[in-house]
């Protein structure tokens, strides 16, 4: 449904659909990939290529000692410290007071009827891509 939109204004020679998981766990394959796509030097390589940010593992939610102690000096915090170290001290600072966040069970009978409900939208995207999207469940 999401590519519907390009379908029609586009060729299909220059629309190239990429799995999340195939950037996540075979990175350097997968942005090869593009860049052929995109006829670049598929040989460039980058440090940052590997690092991988925003992690939900590392997720935390402020508990309410948390949430006043951001209101009352997180915004000057923010102005005093470079950006380059701002996400360390202030995650050092309020990890005492936060809690992770726990990733949300989704009920087997909402899992069928969202199964059901993209089910034709997946069967499109791989009829159109020839890609398995062998790590989908659907």
């Amino acid at each position: 449904m999401q590519l519907d939109q390009y379908l029609g204004r586009f060729l299909d020679s220059h629309i190239l659909v990429v799995a999340a998981e195939d950037l996540r766990d075979r990175r350097q394959h997968t942005l090869q990939h593009i860049f052929r796509f995109l006829e670049v030097d598929d040989q460039f390589t980058c440090g940052d290529f590997t690092r991988l940010l925003h992690q939900s593992t590392y997720k935390r939610r402020k508990m309410r000692i948390g949430r006043l102690l951001e209101r009352a000096i997180g915004a000057r915090l923010e102005r005093a410290m470079p950006p380059e170290i701002r996400w360390h001290v202030t995650w050092a600072l309020y990890y005492p007071f936060s809690r992770p966040v726990e990733r949300p069970a989704l009920p087997a009978d909402l899992r069928a009827r969202l199964g059901m409900a993209l089910k034709g939208d997946v069967e499109r995207l791989r009829a159109y891509t020839g890609q398995a999207f062998a790590d989908w469940s659907i």
